[in-house]
């Protein structure tokens, strides 16, 4: 049963999520791939702009993580969803896993999201360091 209620906020929370991290996968993808393609002098500035895009862009991702998981957690334990498990008479041991539920969801996102971030800072800067090095032999 805990894991249908797992199942079923995951993928409730998890259809706007896959949106917000394709549309950074797509974003950072064309960033670092604006970095790699451009051969002119002033590859310094673009570089350090396609940086500050990406840092934003990272930013605004973890903001919308946190707003997705605030709402999940307010609509399953204060919306409809929320009145009917507290409504229910029901012990209190059988109500424990639909309120832990929300809270390992929340927690699961933010554990996706940082790493996702992480690796995609790792690329970039062995990139640039890269080129740079290159560039300077």
């Amino acid at each position: 049963m805990f894991g249908k209620l797992l199942k079923h906020d995951f993928f409730a929370t998890g259809r706007f999520m896959a949106v917000v991290y394709a549309v950074f996968a797509i974003v950072a993808v064309y960033l670092v791939g604006s970095v790699h393609f451009s051969g002119n002098e002033l590859d310094s500035i673009g570089e350090m702009l396609s940086y500050i895009a990406l840092c934003l862009i990272a930013f605004v991702n973890f903001i919308l993580t946190a707003v997705v998981v605030m709402s999940n957690f307010q609509k399953t334990l204060y919306g409809d969803q929320g009145y009917l498990t507290f409504t229910l008479p029901v012990k209190s041991s059988s109500v424990l896993p639909q309120l832990i539920g929300p809270v390992i969801i929340s927690k699961l996102y933010p554990c996706i999201s940082y790493p996702k971030s992480k690796i995609l800072y790792t690329l970039y800067f062995n990139y640039t360091y890269e080129k740079n090095l290159n560039n300077q032999i």
